[in-house]
């Protein structure tokens, strides 16, 4: 596991976002994909364009700016 992956997993804890709230955003998203897409073209949609309910982290080349 990265640092940056550490640190998305604390900004989860920090907002009060779940696993489980997670995976039912990711549902959502699945529901509206095409049939060629991955599970990682899912995660990369919501994370650009959804996030939690507009509420995402800060990309990596952010947080490597800000060292947040």
């Amino acid at each position: 596991m990265t640092d940056y992956q550490k640190f998305q997993l604390q900004w989860m804890i920090d907002h009060n976002h779940s696993i489980d709230e997670l995976i039912n955003e990711l549902e959502k998203v699945e529901l509206d994909k095409d049939p060629n897409e991955t599970l990682q073209d899912v995660y990369d949609q919501w994370e650009l364009f959804q996030g939690f309910g507009g509420e995402i982290w800060p990309c990596m080349k952010e947080w490597q700016q800000c060292d947040c």
